[in-house]
């Protein structure tokens, strides 16, 4: 079979797997280079196929039964997950995925592969011997449905959605991508350092003073008890509005504006054309009073099983009433992101602000920014090292992102291509700046 993807991929892979530690700090060991080229080669021609005209998604783990016997945990305990495990194993070949993938969510079932012998003679093989339902709590979890998870296996794994497009990941974590024929790796951090975080960081500290006017004078000290999680929500927030965008499959651009910008500025400006303009403001007060109320939920447990040896039932009725509270603001919050998402399906930009709030979406932007004829890509989030690029090698949607953040430096953007990539945008200095790919869907799909 003919590799049709860069060469250097197996060596690329052997580099990450050793960078890149494990979530829980166990690096296992890589499989042998024969059986990795086989792993990938028929994954990559399996995400060529279409199953009755509609594209395959599937997740495949390079794991033997033993260890997944092994990393499912001890019964009494109570097993992570169970493996279904086929009576006879099957060639690891195209056909099977093709087969397969239509009956398995690939959000969280892998399809188990290792390299066995038939009938325990001849040479070894690699061979799918069955199916692992990792359940979804990690895919809620990386979605901020969830307060925690529990991640996939620690294995070389390997995602699709899209034709010749590949992801590697290892426990949850991506390692890299194979997108239109180049390795890409991922630039989370993207988010959370660099002149993009700088910009975002108004809106991060309104989101902590907020919780603290919400929790009270007398209750204020309580946000210590989160520690950090008021940021991690504030950037889950974004990353979350990026995924949807990614979803509708259509692509997209989100401009972020300072709160302190009025409908009104942004309607009368010659820089846009707001087809839909409006002011919905809703979903910062539902995260501000989710973090209140998880400061107090935690304060609470705390006290009660502090080593107390009867516990009020008035307290526990409050323990559950807060819990129920808690599920139905991050539901709100859910609902939200997905209302502000999905208004992206309409052709042109989304205006939100560093509070979130939605001035508008089907946005035209007007700017020529004739001076703007060379953007430059950042090979680090800190914008310590770029490679200038034309302008002209985007397409429209791009270019309009582009020029609309060079004339306006208060402003950041995040443009979402058709086929999933995310890129952040922000004039620096005298350079506008774009990072490629920061954004990757949880399990790299």
């Amino acid at each position: 079979m003919m590799f049709t993807y860069p060469e250097e991929i197996i060596s690329h892979l052997r580099k990450a797997w050793r960078s890149n530690g494990a979530p829980r700090g166990v690096v296992p060991r890589l499989p042998d280079s024969r059986y990795v080229k086989d792993f990938l080669s028929v994954a990559y021609h399996a995400s060529m196929l279409t199953e009755e005209q509609r594209q395959i998604g599937f997740r495949l783990a390079f794991i033997t039964p033993e260890l997944a016997d092994q990393l499912a945990g001890p019964a009494e305990f109570g097993r992570l997950f169970e493996p279904v495990i086929f009576v006879e194993p099957r060639d690891f070949k195209v056909k099977e995925i093709l087969r397969l993938a239509p009956a398995t969510d690939h959000t969280k079932v892998l399809i188990c592969v290792s390299p066995m012998r038939m009938n325990g003679n001849g040479k070894k093989k690699l061979r799918i011997w069955g199916l692992i339902d990792t359940g979804s709590s990690w895919w809620d979890f990386t979605h901020g449905e969830a307060g925690s998870g529990v991640p996939p296996p620690n294995c070389l794994t390997l995602s699709s959605i899209e034709p010749g497009n590949l992801t590697f990941s290892r426990e949850g974590a991506v390692l890299f991508s194979l997108k239109r024929g180049s390795i890409v790796t991922p630039s989370r951090q993207t988010l959370y350092q660099g002149p993009i975080a700088a910009f975002l960081e108004d809106g991060v500290n309104s989101m902590y003073e907020d919780t603290k006017t919400e929790l009270g004078p007398d209750e204020a000290h309580k946000l210590e008890v989160i520690g950090d999680f008021p940021r991690q929500s504030y950037f889950s927030f974004i990353e979350r509005l990026l995924f949807q965008i990614r979803e509708e499959r259509h692509g997209g651009a989100l401009i972020v504006l300072p709160d302190a910008v009025t409908i009104e500025e942004v309607i009368v400006s010659e820089l846009v054309n707001l087809k839909y303009p409006c002011d919905f403001d809703n979903v910062w007060a539902f995260m501000v009073s989710s973090l209140a109320n998880r400061c107090r939920y935690i304060s609470l447990y705390r006290e009660m099983y502090s080593g107390q040896s009867q516990i009020p039932v008035d307290k526990h009725h409050l323990l559950t009433a807060m819990k129920e509270q808690q599920l139905q603001l991050d539901r709100r919050i859910s609902d939200t992101a997905n209302l502000i998402g999905s208004t992206s399906q309409v052709d042109g930009a989304v205006f939100i602000t560093d509070r979130f709030r939605l001035l508008g979406f089907g946005a035209e932007i007007r700017v020529t920014a004739f001076d703007l004829k060379t953007v430059h890509l950042a090979v680090d989030h800190e914008v310590e090292d770029t490679e200038p690029v034309p302008i002209e090698s985007y397409g429209t949607r791009h270019r309009s992102a582009f020029r609309y953040c060079w004339e306006l430096p208060e402003s950041a953007a995040f443009v979402v291509s058709q086929d999933g990539g995310v890129k952040g945008v922000k004039r620096v200095e005298d350079k506008l700046v774009f990072w490629p790919d920061i954004n990757f869907g949880p399990l790299g799909i």
